[in-house]
């Protein structure tokens, strides 16, 4: 993330989840269009942008293949593994 904002990105392009933060207990292969109606709904300016999206441990949430092969359809670009 450094990296990119060292770049001139804004942080406003970007979003970052860990799936192992205890806010996200329970989370589910469901609640995924949410993190996309938040994002969006605080930055509408966005939709229409390059977004960075960096999902922590996503692997601990069943079917997460789903969401992002449809984040890559839709052109999203993801980051997984190591990113601070």
């Amino acid at each position: 993330m450094q990296e990119l904002i060292a770049k001139g990105i804004s942080i406003t392009q970007m979003l970052y989840l860990n799936f192992e933060d205890d806010r996200l207990f329970g989370f589910s292969i469901h609640n995924f269009q949410t993190i996309l109606d938040v994002y969006y709904g605080k930055y509408p300016e966005h939709r229409d942008t390059q977004c960075h999206f960096f999902f922590d441990e996503i692997q601990s949430i069943a079917q997460w293949e789903l969401f992002i092969r449809c984040l890559l359809v839709k052109s999203h670009f993801i980051k997984r593994g190591n990113l601070l």
